[in-house]
């Protein structure tokens, strides 16, 4: 059992990489058509790497603290509820 669950992992920290390269370079392509000046593959795809890890990174912290999973970051009550 353990190590279906090990293949496991493996299986879908690969699939996580290659989702998140294929992110990298679609932001990368989307950059160099945009901004119009020529600018080196390897460097848009390293801004597009990290453009996407921040951008996971973010979203993460946000959907903690606003699901309350995180005692430490927002401390922020919704303004739904009470005043509109």
């Amino acid at each position: 059992m353990a190590a279906l669950d090990f293949v496991g992992i493996v299986l879908l920290s690969i699939a996580g990489l290659l989702f998140l390269a294929l992110q990298s370079w679609l932001a990368a392509t989307v950059v160099r058509r945009v901004v119009g000046v020529p600018i080196g593959w390897p460097r848009s795809i390293a801004v597009g790497f990290v453009m996407s890890a921040a951008m996971g990174l973010s979203v993460q912290y946000l959907f903690r603290a606003g699901t309350d999973q995180n005692p430490n970051g927002l401390n922020v009550a919704p303004l739904w509820p009470c005043c509109f």
